[in-house]
């Protein structure tokens, strides 16, 4: 794990600019930095968010492939990772994914931390390791949970949830992939 002054730094001026921003287009830009900046950290080969049933973020190194927009039913990922996080739980246990999700994304191991909004489970980060089993620290999986914890605040302060248009997730959601994939390109170009 990387963690530099420069990373922390970024990372909390990111979570900041979120957690003010009434700007949805601006929060789709600053989501796609924080991704960047826990794979960057975690040196892990994939992030991603899972929500409403739907990869709709992602930060991925060149070479792994993209599991952007990808419309994934709970069984898909694994029940039993859905219900843990349900409880509340970061899993480190790949084999909690289903066995045909592990294979076709080439996932040796995973930390997988639940996003609450609201007291609801709003949806999943998944860190991925592609190319190598990474046994993950407690230091990592501290610095995932206070991430995700700032992750958290700053949604809900950011008014993220009340929209007055309940349209906006969606074009939210759709905006965040379409920049998500426009990234992708970049990095291949």
């Amino acid at each position: 794990m990387i963690t530099t002054l420069e990373t922390k730094i970024k990372a909390t001026q990111v979570l900041e600019k979120i957690s003010v921003t009434h700007d949805y287009q601006h929060l789709e830009f600053l989501l796609s930095e924080l991704l960047d900046n826990v794979r960057d950290t975690l040196q892990s080969d994939r992030v991603v968010i899972y929500f409403n049933q739907k990869i709709m973020g992602e930060s991925l190194l060149f070479g792994w492939e993209s599991m952007l927009g990808l419309q994934l039913k709970p069984r898909e990922i694994g029940n039993k990772l859905i219900t843990i996080s349900q409880q509340g739980e970061i899993s480190t246990n790949s084999a909690l994914f289903s066995v045909k999700f592990i294979e076709s994304y080439d996932i040796k191991s995973s930390v997988t931390v639940p996003i609450f909004l609201n007291e609801k489970l709003f949806g999943l980060m998944m860190v991925h390791y592609c190319a190598d089993l990474n046994p993950v620290q407690d230091k990592e999986l501290d610095y995932l949970e206070k991430f995700v914890q700032k992750l958290e605040f700053a949604l809900e302060k950011s008014d993220f949830l009340n929209c007055q248009n309940n349209n906006f997730l969606t074009t939210s959601i759709n905006s965040i992939s379409n920049l998500f994939g426009k990234i992708k390109l970049n990095w291949a170009s």
